[in-house]
């Protein structure tokens, strides 16, 4: 009888006997919570209170259904170590610690609770409570890899590479989330300078697909960036372009893409001269950029991303159809950096005249409320970087050097450095710069600029070479680098150098 239905009666029958089952299933479920609480509850939460699928709602229904059980079973360890999951989840962090303190005095040996409490003690930066939780946790279930995983984030953010890099080994050994711990790995490596290691860990990490964020991984943040964008500055740094753009190439095919896959397809190419490669990455830019600008459309950032990219393309209709549609919203703002933002935006559309004409309006009115208040270093150092904004350099170092708070000493000198570099005062720049040294790879990088735009070329390569050193992604450097070691014969390793300022998108002034 059933073989001569129709299709359409058949789907019915399908349906309906599927209700029923889904209602059975949650009458089973009430009825049995009626009775006493399973003791994984979180089994019972449905898919929809997912973080990756639902709404804040379904999270605070779930967290009543808890909250009800442990008025009913107040004893019940697992009702507060999951009540503090979902207070977790809806960013309620105390009461979720207050849930979890309790689950673990209910029952010590909860190392489920115990992890879950390490891991927002890390969130909390409370390190060493962390790391005890955890070594608890470890010593009640061994067999665990999130376990070593989670304590290797804590050890990772104390910055105990070695104990961190032991922990994620440890948790490899286990079928545990294999593409985030790779990841961590390679950054611990990478943070080591143990460049050739890192890169292998990210490449294997980048083998595993992207799993869907369980709790216990979603929690922190140390490993969940996509592997990929330091696998390709690790490559670049090596001088491995090739390599780079065929991992920026593959990230664009994974599903943990984002923005900056797309322009390291595009610098990469640039940078090999590939100009097929280059033309096919902004147009995939493009058209990604234009499906979010329909998400959102609000969002500025996408608009001008698109038009810098029409403005490469030599599309300026493209570009300024994007850059007066970002300007006319800014005009309408009431935002007090409103101005600032829309003077920039008004650069980029070559229109300068209008720019000088905000930053003007913009010292007018820091210079009144200097009246009200002469001492504010706040305002002093506005007006200072207003005028930098607008080109007048000689009075932006004067203001600068008018700041007598020591406080922001840093800030100062490099406004006082970028002015005077604009300007094309280069000793003062360079005199600047030794009065305020300080180890950085910014600033040894800006001290190879300037050294180089001296014509000294030797001691612009030992300071871009220190610049590398402490950052080896920092794009200036490899650019300046390149310039001197041009200067002082040094083809082969010059063009290499400058090879690599492009891979990673510098564009010097």
């Amino acid at each position: 009888m059933y073989s001569k239905l129709s299709f359409g009666q058949k789907l019915g029958l399908w349906l309906g006997c599927a209700m029923v089952i889904v209602i059975g299933g949650i009458t089973a479920i009430c009825f049995q919570l009626s009775k006493s609480p399973p003791k994984d509850m979180d089994k019972l939460i449905p898919s929809w209170a997912h973080p990756k699928f639902s709404s804040e709602d379904a999270w605070k229904a779930s967290e009543k259904l808890f909250t009800a059980q442990i008025k009913k079973y107040p004893h019940r360890a697992n009702l507060y170590r999951e009540r503090g999951l979902i207070r977790w989840w809806l960013d309620r962090k105390d009461e979720a610690m207050s849930d979890f303190n309790k689950a673990i005095e209910l029952d010590p040996k909860d190392y489920l609770c115990l992890s879950y409490r390490g891991q927002l003690h890390t969130y909390k930066k409370e390190y060493d409570d962390a790391i005890r939780d955890l070594d608890k946790a470890i010593e009640h279930e061994k067999n665990d890899g999130s376990l070593y995983y989670q304590r290797g984030i804590a050890y990772h953010w104390k910055d105990k590479l070695s104990e961190a890099q032991r922990d994620y080994e440890k948790s490899l050994t286990f079928d545990h989330d294999k593409r985030r711990v790779h990841n961590a790995l390679g950054r611990v490596l990478k943070k080591r300078k143990e460049l050739d290691k890192a890169i292998l860990e990210f490449q294997e990490s980048t083998k595993y697909p992207e799993e869907s964020s369980s709790f216990s991984s979603n929690a922190n943040y140390s490993a969940e960036e996509s592997p990929f964008s330091d696998l390709i500055d690790l490559l670049i740094a090596k001088g491995r372009i090739r390599e780079a753009q065929d991992a920026a190439n593959a990230w664009l095919r994974d599903t943990s893409k984002e923005e900056s896959a797309y322009e390291y397809a595009a610098s990469t190419a640039r940078a090999l001269g590939d100009s097929a490669g280059l033309a096919d990455a902004q147009k995939k830019h493009i058209a990604y950029l234009t499906e979010l600008i329909a998400q959102e459309p609000e969002e500025d950032d996408w608009r001008l991303s698109r038009a810098h990219i029409y403005l490469d393309l030599g599309d300026k209709a493209k570009a300024m159809s994007d850059f007066e549609y970002v300007i006319e919203k800014l005009k309408k703002s009431k935002s007090p950096w409103s101005n600032n933002w829309l003077a920039s935006v008004y650069e980029d559309a070559d229109q300068a005249e209008k720019a000088k004409e905000l930053y003007a309006k913009d010292i007018a009115s820091v210079e009144q409320k200097l009246k009200k208040k002469p001492g504010d270093m706040t305002l002093q150092i506005e007006r200072a970087y207003s005028y930098l904004a607008m080109k007048d350099y000689a009075t932006a170092i004067k203001c600068f050097r008018s700041i007598k708070n020591k406080e922001n000493k840093s800030s100062i000198a490099n406004g006082i450095i970028d002015a005077a570099v604009a300007k094309g005062d280069f000793q003062t720049a360079l005199d600047q710069c030794k009065t305020t040294p300080h180890e950085s790879t910014i600033y040894y990088s800006r001290l190879a600029e300037i050294y180089e735009r001296l014509g000294r070329h030797a001691d612009a390569v030992k300071a871009a070479r220190k610049s590398i050193a402490l950052e080896e992604t920092t794009g200036s450097a490899y650019y300046w680098l390149g310039k001197a070691l041009a200067a002082l014969g040094h083809t082969e390793e010059s063009k290499l150098r400058l090879q690599q300022s492009i891979a990673y998108d510098y564009k010097p002034k």
